[in-house]
C-alpha cells in the first residue's frame, strides 16, 4: 500500500483518501526544460516566472543536474 495515502472515514461512513504532504512529481521533460533554462544563464527569479514549480523544486533540479544558478 502507498504510505502517502491514508484512508479517513467521514461522518456519513464514506471513505476518503487523504494524501500526506510530499514532493510533487514533475515530468522529465519539465525537469530538462528547467535545466536548459539554467544552462542559458537565467536567474532564479526569471526561471520562476516561466515555469510552475516552486523555488525549492528548481534548486533540487539544479542540484540533480549539477548546475549553478546565477544570482
Amino acid at each position: 500500500m502507498n504510505p502517502k495515502i491514508k484512508v479517513k472515514k467521514t461522518s456519513d461512513d464514506k471513505e476518503v483518501k487523504v494524501k500526506k504532504p510530499g514532493y510533487k512529481k514533475y515530468s522529465k521533460e519539465l525537469k530538462e526544460n528547467i535545466a536548459d533554462l539554467i544552462r542559458q544563464g537565467k536567474t532564479l527569479s526569471e526561471i520562476l516566472m516561466e515555469v510552475e514549480p516552486r523555488k525549492k523544486t528548481i534548486l533540487r533540479i539544479a542540484k540533480r543536474y549539477n548546475l549553478q544558478i546565477k544570482k
